[in-house]
């Protein structure tokens, strides 16, 4: 989710516009695990119900973090080429496996 996460228009609960909205959402940015939507709250999805949990709490974290950096001064993008780095070092950490204390 790092392209952040699209806002679908709004349309009232359950309505056919409201469906069309997120739906062009979701078709805009397929490879995405949520949706904003508008004047509404946060769509999740999932290939499971943990997954879609995960995405879940990934835009939540994300929102309060953007949140209190405005407190701050402004939150800083991350330059793509470092994005880049910090994915490659989460999956060395990831492939090396879990070391546990004796």
């Amino acid at each position: 989710m790092t392209d952040g996460v699209p806002i679908a228009a709004y349309g009232p609960r359950g309505s056919k516009e409201s469906v069309d909205n997120i739906a062009k959402a979701i078709e805009a940015h397929p490879n995405i695990g949520g949706v904003l939507l508008e004047n509404h709250g946060v769509l999740t999805f999932g290939a499971s119900a943990p997954l879609a949990a995960r995405a879940n709490l990934i835009i939540e974290e994300a929102a309060i973090l953007g949140l209190n950096a405005r407190v701050i001064g402004e939150a800083k993008p991350i330059p793509a080429h470092m994005i880049e780095y910090t994915q490659q070092r989460r999956d060395q950490f990831s492939s090396a496996g879990v070391q546990r204390a004796n």
